[in-house]
């Protein structure tokens, strides 16, 4: 049987301050950021067997910001 693996997309009102929660408080591994004028638009964290992305909800969807991605 294979390892499970599960990504979540989150859309967040500040990623950069959403990083830095997942990682300083909650203990998951960075793996990549992307930035935006020097600050976090869209990153990716992990925990064994989960990675969660991370992404700012820009101005026009701030409505977005605590959701995940909709299909």
């Amino acid at each position: 049987m294979k390892p499970l693996h599960a990504c979540s997309v989150f859309f967040a009102r500040n990623a950069e301050d959403s990083l830095r929660f997942y990682t300083g408080q909650l203990g998951f591994t960075p793996d990549w950021n992307h930035q935006e004028n020097g600050r976090a638009f869209a990153c990716q964290v992990s925990l064994p067997g989960f990675r969660l992305i991370l992404n700012q909800a820009e101005p026009g969807a701030s409505a977005r910001a605590g959701c995940g991605r909709r299909s």
